[in-house]
């Protein structure tokens, strides 16, 4: 009878222990820092009111962290602002038009961006949609396709039982970029559910 060194080569071997030395580093790493892990920040100085710059610089300085000025900001509160913004975003765009989306179902809402797309795409903008294949699509998807626009979905359906394991993996990220300066985020979709 074999003894378990007599049952691999010696690279086997090698190879065991390595990994089982990884193992241990990995767990050593994740859950022993060095030195005690980072120094707790305490600020001695007076703290400026939060929302003022002088806020922003202090917690900067005392994280040695850069600061950029952000961006303009703009809440939409109601489906029909939102869809009005964002209409006169597409009729304005130069360059392009990504767009990423989890639900997209046909109804006037659909029809009426679609139609801005269409228009755009003759225009030569490039356009560009990800959609989930759980949440739907435009009606006129062949259309926008033949004039120009690129369609991706996302994890789409599949027959193959080894692709099963990964339809519970679904892009519900909801971002529209157009000529990478104007950005609409949140928890909207395409349907006319979103109006009013």
């Amino acid at each position: 009878m074999q003894t378990f060194l007599q049952q691999y080569t010696w690279w086997e071997l090698v190879i065991f222990v390595v990994g089982i030395v990884s193992i241990f580093t990995m767990l050593a790493i994740l859950f022993f820092p060095v030195n005690g892990g980072p120094s707790k920040l305490k600020y001695s100085g007076t703290m400026p009111p939060a929302g003022s710059d002088a806020f922003v610089r202090t917690i900067a300085s005392a994280l040695t962290l850069p600061v950029e000025k952000g961006n303009e900001i703009e809440i939409l509160p109601t489906g029909d602002e939102c869809m009005k913004s964002l209409l006169q975003s597409i009729d304005g765009a130069n360059s392009s038009i990504n767009m990423m989306l989890y639900f997209w179902k046909g109804g006037k809402m659909s029809e009426e961006i679609m139609s801005h797309l269409m228009k755009k795409l003759t225009e030569g903008v490039e356009v560009r949609l990800v959609l989930d294949s759980f949440g739907g699509g435009p009606d006129k998807i062949q259309e926008f396709k033949d004039a120009g626009g690129k369609v991706w979905t996302f994890h789409s359906l599949s027959a193959v039982p080894w692709n099963i394991i990964r339809f519970q993996k679904r892009n519900h990220r909801r971002a529209i970029v157009i000529d990478g300066k104007i950005a609409y985020i949140g928890g909207f979709g395409i349907a006319d559910t979103w109006l009013g």
